[in-house]
């Protein structure tokens, strides 16, 4: 079982606890201690895209590989691919890393450490890039001195500007419990100001180049209530993680998930077919 805990953890627990997320699923990756190492189309591009700027491997320490169209594997030998070979999204990852590589220059942010584990307590979080002002800004609210450090979280989306998804970008209210869980574990464990750097995954290609990307760069403020708040609540989810592995974690199974999950085999619990349920035409008041 964990003895840390970590933002992704607290997310997890989050949803399991509001009944959301399958016990067996929380059983592998928490108590069993096993690795969740299923990565959508979406995930697979992010992954990438962070090797590409910073050279980070995901948490399964495999490197990121390009897809390639399939047409040019007739007739070239693997040694032969070329950027050009790959499939749009990850032709568009090229330009994008090398695009906000030229933003942090302007900024004046000087990358010195990335893929860092730190580790405060019993609480723990790995930082995309901890950087380095090079040059005083200010920024209205934010004021930049030079040797001040930053932590920078980096997400690649196609949800900018979308408020309706919890993995959205416009700061509705759900998107601030998702996105500030994360803000505030690694403000308590870096000790430094917190900053999300989100870069779109879907400007469009004109002409063999591509339009450059929109980007969003948030800083998040932490005050000692919110941590305090936030480090009550892992604690508590931790507990409850050590109460539910005693009593039996309840699965909960759903077709659409059990169809794509990871510990698919062998799970008696799992869902091979639509189940019915029932609706209620009764009106809300």
């Amino acid at each position: 079982m964990i003895s840390r805990i970590s933002q992704s953890f607290i997310k997890n627990m989050r949803d399991y606890k509001a009944g959301l997320e399958c016990g067996n699923i929380i059983k592998h990756q928490y108590v069993d201690g096993n690795l969740i190492d299923l990565q959508s189309d979406s995930m697979a591009e992010g992954s990438y895209f962070e090797f590409m700027w910073t050279t980070a491997l995901p948490k399964n320490k495999k490197t990121p590989l390009p897809v390639y169209m399939k047409t040019p594997l007739k007739n070239k030998a693997a040694r032969d691919l070329k950027v050009s070979d790959m499939d749009q999204g990850y032709r568009r990852i090229h330009f994008n890393s090398g695009y906000v590589k030229s933003v942090f220059d302007k900024l004046g942010l000087k990358i010195v450490s990335f893929g860092k584990l730190l580790v405060k307590g019993r609480h723990e979080g790995t930082i995309d890039i901890i950087a380095l002002v090079t040059k005083s800004q200010e920024f209205g609210d934010v004021v930049w001195n030079v040797g001040d450090k930053i932590v920078i979280d980096v997400k690649y989306s196609g949800l900018l500007n979308d408020k309706w998804s919890r993995h959205g970008w416009m700061w509705s209210d759900i998107q601030k419990e998702y996105h500030g869980t994360q803000a505030k574990q690694y403000n308590y464990v870096s000790e430094l100001p917190f900053y999300f750097f989100v870069v779109s995954s879907t400007n469009k290609e004109v002409e063999g180049t591509f339009e450059p990307p929109e980007i969003k760069f948030f800083h998040v403020p932490i005050d000692s209530h919110m941590t305090e708040v936030h480090l009550s609540e892992g604690n508590s989810l931790l507990e409850m993680l050590k109460f539910e592995s005693e009593v039996g974690f309840k699965p909960r199974p759903e077709y659409g998930k059990c169809s794509k999950c990871s510990i698919r085999e062998g799970c008696l619990d799992r869902f091979d077919f639509p189940r019915p349920s029932t609706v209620d035409l009764t009106l809300g008041l």
